[in-house]
Parts: C-alpha cells; structure tokens; sequence
C-alpha cells in the first residue's frame, strides 16, 4: 500500500452534508470520492466548472498571463525571506 497524506480542505457545510448523502447512498466514503477525483484530475481527465464564481475574471487571466510572460522573460526578482519581501519596494531601480 503507498503512503497516504491529510488533505484539509474548506467547504461549504451544506455542500458537503448533501455530498456525503449521495456518497453515502452509493456506498462511498467522502474521502473515496475525492481520491477518486484527484486520480481523474492527475490523470489528464476534463476539469468542468459549472460555477462562475470559480471562474477568473477577464482581468485576473490577464494579469496571470502578464505575469507569467515576465517569468519567461527573466523579469522577476527573487527575494531571500520575509525579511526581504517586507522591505521589497517594487518601484525601485535595487
């Protein structure tokens, strides 16, 4: 058997009691369930969201994408700890 971990996540209460009664009425566990999920997700199955409110906005997808093609480009910079994040000034020439 391999290793197994925790996986604590936030839900909305009557989201999961309604999950663990259908679970429940087709003999399944909660944490089945999600395994079974996880696996499909990691295995390349299709993610479908049917919930626009998980759905980045327009702005949000571009801001990723800005940032993303400023990691390609080498345009970043590493900071070493909290300490210097704290103390990171963004619109300085250091």
């Amino acid at each position: 058997m391999t290793a197994q971990t925790t996986l604590t996540i936030r839900i909305d209460k009557d989201i999961k009691a309604a999950a663990k009664t259908r679970a429940d009425d087709l003999g399944l566990s909660l944490s089945a369930l999600i395994t079974n999920q996880l696996r499909r997700f990691v295995n390349g199955a299709p993610v479908i969201i049917d919930d626009d409110s998980l759905i980045p906005s327009a702005a949000a997808r571009q801001a990723r994408a800005q940032a993303l093609a400023d990691y390609r480009a080498g345009d970043y910079v590493v900071l070493a700890g909290a300490d210097a994040a704290a103390g990171y000034d963004p619109t300085s020439d250091a």
